[in-house]
C-alpha cells in the first residue's frame, strides 16, 4: 500500500476535485476533444428529436386530410367540446412531448386554450402511463392519478377558453 497516496487530495490529483483520467483537461487537445463531443452529442440529439418531429408532422397532416372538413366543426363550436376533445385526443394519440407542438398546432381552428389543453395534458396522461400505473398500483390510485390531472387540466383550459 505504500504506492497509494496517503491524503485525499494527493490521490485527486488537484485539491478537492477528482482526476477520472482527464490530465489537463481543458487544455491543448482536450478541449478540441471536448468541442468534437459537444458537437457529436448535439447532432445525435438533433437526429433523435427530428424522427419526432417527423412523426408528429405526419400525425397532424393525416388529422388535417383524414377527417372531413366538417367534422370537426361541432368541437369547435363550444369551449367545453373543443378543449375536452383535445385533450381525448392527446390521452389517445399518445405521442412524445418533442412532436405534440406539431400536431396541436396543426389544428388552427381550434383556441389556443384548446390546443394549450392538447399540450399539457400528453406528458401527464397517456395511455402508455395508464398501463404502466396498473401494472405498478391498485385501481383506485391510478384513478386518482388519471382523473385529478385531467379534471384540473380541463377546468384550468376552460377558464382560460372563457377569459379570452
Amino acid at each position: 500500500m505504500k504506492d497509494s497516496p496517503e491524503h485525499p487530495a494527493e490521490r485527486t490529483g488537484h485539491a478537492g476535485h477528482a482526476d477520472h483520467g482527464s490530465e489537463g483537461a481543458g487544455h491543448g487537445s482536450k478541449t478540441g476533444e471536448r468541442i468534437v463531443h459537444l458537437l457529436v452529442h448535439a447532432a445525435d440529439e438533433f437526429l433523435s428529436m427530428g424522427a419526432y418531429l417527423i412523426v408528429g408532422a405526419a400525425v397532424a397532416g393525416l388529422l388535417q386530410t383524414a377527417a372531413p372538413a366538417g367534422s370537426l366543426a361541432f368541437f369547435r363550436g363550444s369551449a367545453a367540446l373543443s378543449v375536452g376533445f383535445m385533450i381525448a385526443l392527446a390521452v389517445v394519440l399518445s405521442i412524445c412531448s418533442e412532436a405534440d407542438a406539431f400536431v396541436a398546432a396543426s389544428f388552427i381552428r381550434f383556441t389556443p386554450a384548446a390546443q394549450l389543453a392538447f399540450l399539457t395534458t400528453g406528458p401527464v396522461v397517456d395511455i402508455k402511463l395508464i398501463s404502466m400505473f396498473l401494472g405498478t398500483f391498485r385501481r383506485e390510485a391510478v384513478l386518482v392519478l388519471v382523473s385529478v390531472p385531467l379534471i384540473m387540466n380541463f377546468v384550468l383550459c376552460l377558464l382560460l377558453a372563457l377569459l379570452f
